[in-house]
């Protein structure tokens, strides 16, 4: 069975916040469902579970994450467990 091709999003990008770099990697299926992925800088990967619409809703579902739980909210996440829906009292 041939594996899906992976289409990269342009909000793919890396960022330094509060002196701690992190990845953001957004990218779809041929299904058209977006997902989201963050590297940090330990390269400890974190995919979050679920997929998006679109890629500007994954990249704003980072945004919000670090704007309610900063660097160290990421920093902080078991990367087994990540979850769009975590941590989102």
């Amino acid at each position: 069975m041939e594996e899906p091709e992976l289409i990269e999003s342009p909000l793919s990008s890396e960022t330094v916040i509060d002196g701690h770099r992190f990845e953001v990697q957004i990218y779809c299926t041929e299904r058209d469902a977006w997902f989201l992925e963050e590297v940090d800088e330990r390269n400890a990967s974190t995919v979050w579970e679920g997929t998006f619409p679109t890629d500007a809703a994954a990249f704003k579902e980072f945004q919000e994450f670090l704007a309610e739980h900063g660097p160290r909210g990421i920093l902080d996440m078991d990367p087994i467990d990540a979850s769009n829906s975590r941590d989102r009292a």
